[in-house]
């Protein structure tokens, strides 16, 4: 049964090796799975941010995920209307971008809701994301991160995966972000990328980084932008080099090839990503 669909799930306790680990994440965030909405990567985000909100049991409710869920939402739908799912022929939007909408105008900031307002919109957003985005995310990372329940609305992470991403936490981040802001430049229009150009502020755009990157990291980033960039995706560093020469291509389907054929190439691109530049550079002969 395809992920989305199970209504629970047991972590696998098999022994994870870090080399099995990375090779998890090594798939998600690879050209082989497959993402219609941009679901799994808010979920991760917010797994991810609450891996310290655990309650007695050491469990992660759906309200304490789905509130977090839906700020992180919050202005990548209202503020800057980005599309959550490719165009639909019959013009359907996404049930998030449909809730949200439905709920407010998105005149004001998520925290400056009353209270109450606030837990009626994350009720809502729990009620139909958690239909997809629990199961999807969990049949991805094939059962290797977290536990969870569809009706009782928890999840459970795994202890040993939780101490990997903890200790790696800027990196899966970061390449959770490169193929979130991928996904965007997809399913949104020019005609939206011109009028998000115009919502971010100067002071927060990087260099040779896309527009959908950089709302991502002015959303989630802050500390980051202040302090410098701390990025070290291929698709940057590409960017810097090819500043320096504009003769100089590089496909992304080739190079993301070469980073995703197997896990020896992720975690050489993890320990050391301007040593896997050079290579791409000298195997496609620039």
């Amino acid at each position: 049964m395809q992920g989305y669909k199970l209504a629970e799930g047991q972590y696998k306790t098999d022994k994870l090796t870090t080399e099995k680990m990375w090779d998890t994440f090594n798939w998600l965030f690879s050209a082989y799975s497959r993402n219609d909405t941009s679901y799994k990567f808010i979920f991760l985000k917010a797994v991810i941010d609450c891996l310290d909100k655990k309650d007695a049991k050491g469990r992660i409710s759906f309200d304490i995920l789905f509130r977090e869920y839906t700020m992180l939402s919050w202005n990548l739908v209202l503020k800057y209307g980005l599309a959550q799912k490719g165009a639909a022929s019959d013009g359907r939007k996404s049930t998030l971008e449909n809730v949200l909408r439905a709920k407010h105008d998105g005149e004001s900031d998520f925290n400056e809701l009353f209270e109450e307002e606030k837990k009626l919109i994350c009720h809502e957003v729990k009620m139909q994301c958690k239909k997809y985005a629990v199961g999807a995310l969990y049949g991805d990372t094939d059962g290797y991160i977290y536990s969870f329940s569809k009706k009782d609305e928890w999840i459970e992470v795994n202890p040993i995966m939780e101490k990997f991403i903890r200790n790696h936490k800027e990196m899966i981040e970061n390449l959770n972000y490169y193929k979130w802001a991928k996904f965007y430049e997809n399913v949104n229009d020019t005609e939206t990328t011109i009028r998000v150009q115009k919502l971010i502020d100067s002071k927060v755009a990087r260099k040779n980084e896309s527009v959908y990157r950089t709302i991502l990291a002015s959303e989630f980033e802050r500390d980051d932008i202040k302090n410098g960039p701390k990025l070290n995706t291929l698709e940057l560093l590409w960017g810097q080099k090819e500043a320096e020469s504009k003769e100089e291509k590089l496909i992304e389907s080739d190079y993301q090839e070469e980073i995703y054929r197997d896990i020896e190439h992720f975690k050489q691109y993890i320990n050391d990503p301007i040593q896997l530049l050079t290579e791409l550079r000298k195997s496609k002969g620039i």
